[in-house]
Formats: structure tokens, sequence, C-alpha cells
């Protein structure tokens, strides 16, 4: 048996919004004997907001309506009722990430129907934390990151002229996420640009990072290294004497350790005035290597012998 409800107009008030159900012809729904039909939630739905509007018809009268959320204990939500949520707005609140309800409705005591239905929250707009390069810094396109809170990544896209997407990159949910990548910027060598990096969740809620400008300079600088000279035999004081053309940061490294500093923002080393660095005894096999502001490099390996 079948029992029929039909509705000339319907109005339902939905999360402090109304939303008008109007169909010239009436709205018809239809519930088998013995059974429930659930409105709301939807199945598979990914909901931006964690109160969600429950509105379920009954085919008759149940003595008890019951529901349990992610396999937790039940609890009542209505007795001896026909609806709930239809005529009047039921609202539940719920946590952020999946769910599953199961709804159990008890029918004159002798039938118990049980029905389960699954769906998705999230209700927090992606954060983000801070972005690289900063304003007014000078780049070569390697040195681009961003750090964002956001459980359901989407997708991730950074504009600055043309639109680059960064979501097979990017795509690791968390927080305190910190995602380094490269952009290819030799078309906009020696231009000033201004990037802006957007994120946006499963439930398309998108934050964007503040227009940012920097220089980009993709130039490598070239490094001459006059002294110390190839397979050269030293004392214990090595001449250094290099030129480079453009300023930069000029260091070394000897037999694979750490770099040393010979100099900041400078284009030349040892050109107007002698400059010695002081060695042990025996070979070394040296790295001398300068480096702009964008990052972009340039190095020489030098082998001599200390007597």
């Amino acid at each position: 048996m079948k029992k029929t409800f039909l509705f000339g107009l319907v109005f339902i008030l939905l999360v402090g919004a109304v939303f008008a159900l109007t169909m010239e012809q009436g709205l018809k729904v239809t519930v088998l004997t013995g059974d429930i039909n659930i409105l709301s939630p939807m199945q598979d739905k990914i909901y931006d907001d964690r109160r969600i509007p429950v509105i379920i018809l009954f085919s008759s009268e149940v003595d008890t309506f019951k529901v349990s959320d992610n396999g937790g204990r039940f609890r009542t939500l209505c007795r001896h009722c026909e609806d709930f949520g239809f005529w009047s707005t039921r609202i539940m609140g719920f946590t952020e990430g999946f769910h599953e309800l199961e709804f159990v409705a008890v029918f004159n005591e002798e039938k118990t129907v049980s029905q389960k239905i699954s769906f998705f929250i999230d209700s927090k707009a992606p954060r983000i934390l801070k972005t690289a390069p900063k304003r007014n810094s000078v780049t070569n396109g390697s040195d681009f990151s961003v750090e964002y809170t956001e459980d359901n990544v989407k997708e991730v896209l950074i504009s600055w002229n043309p639109v680059v997407n960064l979501t097979d990159q990017c795509d690791e949910s968390g927080e305190n996420v910190l995602c380094g990548f490269d952009l290819d910027l030799t078309a906009f060598n020696g231009q000033e640009i201004e990037y802006q990096v957007n994120i946006t969740d499963i439930a398309n809620h998108t934050t964007s990072s503040n227009p940012t400008k920097v220089l980009v300079d993709t130039t490598v600088p070239v490094l001459t290294v006059i002294s110390p000279t190839e397979d050269s035999e030293y004392g214990r004081r090595v001449p250094f004497n290099l030129s480079v053309s453009e300023k930069v940061k000029l260091e070394y490294n000897d037999n694979g350790g750490a770099f040393n500093n010979l100099c900041n923002n400078c284009d030349s080393y040892g050109l107007t005035g002698l400059k010695t660095k002081k060695f042990s005894v025996g070979n070394h096999d040296i790295i001398i290597r300068a480096t702009d502001k964008a990052g972009n490099s340039d190095s020489e390996a030098v082998s001599f012998d200390v007597a």
C-alpha cells in the first residue's frame, strides 16, 4: 500500500536561509508503507557548513525514530511522529570530516526500518600563512614557496601574468604545510611581476595570498678566476684574484668542506689589492662560487698544491 502526500506550495527554512520548493502542479512525494524517505542530508554531498537541515518523511506514524553517527550510540530524535524536519526546521550540528548516519524507525513496535546515508563536512576555508619570495626581493623563479593549513586541498594556483596550476606539486593536506616549487620566469627577465597564490578546498572555499611584487633576474653571473691557477704550487698563503660580471656573493670551499665567505655585494676580489688565503700543506681541490641576489650562480673548480 502506498501513502501519497500532495503539497501545493512548501517553504522550508534551511540554515537560516529560506529556499522555496514551488511547483505549478504541486510537489508529489510517495513513501512506501513501513518506510522512511531521507530528503536531507544528501548522499555523498560535501557541505560547507557544520549545521545541516535534517528532513525525513515516514510512510506512517513511527513509535520511535533514532540516529547514530559514525557507529556511535543511538539517540532518539522523536517519538510518535509522522515526519522529522519537514513541517518545522530541524538543524543538526556535525564535526568536520566524514559522517555516516544510520537512521532507525520503529513502526507500531512491529517493524523496524534502518537506512544509512553518508556525507562530508568542510566548513573551514584554507589558510595561507606565508609565501616566498618576499615583497620587493629579487628572484630567478627557483625560490617560490607557500605555507598553508587546509585539510582537504582541491586546487592550488599561482598567477602573475599566466596562471599556473600547482596542484600536482602542492597537494598535501594538513597544518603548516610548506610547499616549494620552481617557476620558469625566463620570459620575464628584468621585469617586475606581481604574483598571488590561490588555494581551493573540496567545498570550493578559496583563499588568496596578498599580491606580492618581485623583480625577476634569470641572468647567470660570469665568474673569472685569475688566480689561483690550475696545477700550480704555492706557499701557505695563496693569492686570490677574481672578477664577476655583476654584484654577487663570493665564497669558496676546500676539499669538499663548507663554503667560506670572501665578500658580499662585490664584483671582484683581489683586483685592486693583494688578497690571500691561508692553506695547509698538501693538495687542495677548491670550488669558487659567485651567487647573485636572485640565486643565480656560477662556479669554477681549481686544484693546486701547497708546499
